[in-house]
């Protein structure tokens, strides 16, 4: 799990998540998801499967906290 502090911004390449399969679940607040040139607003409840490894940015832009989850599985191939 995931606390991010408002506003904050994560930045990963997409090498970090070759060979793993995601999930982002967010358990609180809004969060702002940047999966390569898409951006998804994502709200309580809502979750995102991540596709194929790009450069991503998890934001929180609001003044107030975001809580998610990222679950992870290994993959076979990236």
């Amino acid at each position: 799990m995931s606390p991010s502090t408002a506003p904050a911004r994560v930045p990963y390449p997409a090498a970090a998540f070759a060979f793993v399969r995601q999930v982002v679940w967010v358990l609180d607040g809004h969060l702002t998801f940047h999966d390569g040139d898409a951006v998804h607003e994502l709200g309580r409840g809502d979750t995102i499967e991540l596709g194929e490894p790009t450069a991503r940015v998890f934001a929180n832009t609001t003044d107030t906290g975001c809580r998610y989850a990222v679950i992870l599985a290994r993959g076979a191939r990236p």
